[in-house]
């Protein structure tokens, strides 16, 4: 059996005290917000190279109040410029969150690491950020326990009245990402999705590596970072490159 881009086969155990949802045995582990408050008060010093904590939410709800010393991202091609222009250490964990780190904070971690195996193919199984975790609760629930540690000291909702029109348009861009994922396929040739639910063709749209992708009738661009994911499409649907 192939393994999927979560599977570090034996090669690899994450450094943190971790967990991983029930009956999500390849989904990338979670962390406690102990465990994150005492990472960043460097009891896990011998192990890791310090942390980024990156927060997943939109602009407005960021700068309403958030984990201080988080950087803000939920663009995942952002993200993925930001981190792999120029990677940092190894051994420096990255800690994803977003509001419930319930669906966007998965989403871009997920992202990042197929980016990050596409990236290291050839040397499987290395990774740039083998140190992934979710801060199990978000933003939500640490700042509910811990809101000396936010900055400033306040909680702005996804949700909140006053940015209604700020989360539709976030909430539309997070819905589109997440009707590309039911595309992709899982790195060294493993689907992710079934071949009898999705019908798909794809063609290349330039030498960037982007392309343009449709999902049961629904077009959107698609940055895939290895130009051999875009030859893996056809294991899942069927594939017509012009």
């Amino acid at each position: 059996m192939q393994p999927t881009i979560f599977d570090d086969n034996g090669e690899h155990q994450p450094k943190l005290p971790h967990f991983k949802p029930e009956g999500e045995p390849d989904s990338l582990p979670r962390i406690t917000q102990e465990t994150l408050i005492d990472l960043l008060n460097g009891s896990f010093s011998a192990e890791l190279d310090g942390a980024t904590i990156v927060d997943c939410r939109f602009d407005y709800e960021f700068i309403g109040g958030h984990i201080e010393g988080a950087i803000n991202y939920n663009d995942k091609d952002l993200l993925s410029e930001h981190l792999f222009r120029f990677p940092s250490s190894s051994t420096k964990a990255l800690i994803f969150h977003c509001e419930y780190s319930a669906h966007r904070a998965p989403l871009m971690a997920q992202h990042i690491r197929r980016r990050d195996r596409a990236i290291n193919e050839e040397h499987y199984p290395r990774l740039t950020y083998p140190e992934i975790y979710i801060l199990e609760g978000g933003y939500r629930s640490f700042f509910q326990n811990h809101r000396p540690l936010c900055f400033p000291q306040h909680y702005v909702e996804m949700e909140s009245k006053e940015n209604k029109s700020a989360c539709e348009l976030g909430m539309a861009k997070v819905k589109r990402r997440g009707k590309l994922h039911r595309a992709q396929t899982y790195a060294f040739g493993q689907s992710a999705i079934s071949t009898s639910a999705v019908h798909l063709t794809a063609t290349q749209s330039s030498s960037l590596g982007i392309y343009s992708v449709s999902v049961d009738s629904e077009s959107m661009d698609v940055d895939f970072s290895s130009p051999s994911v875009f030859h893996r499409l056809a294991t899942i649907g069927r594939l017509a490159s012009q």
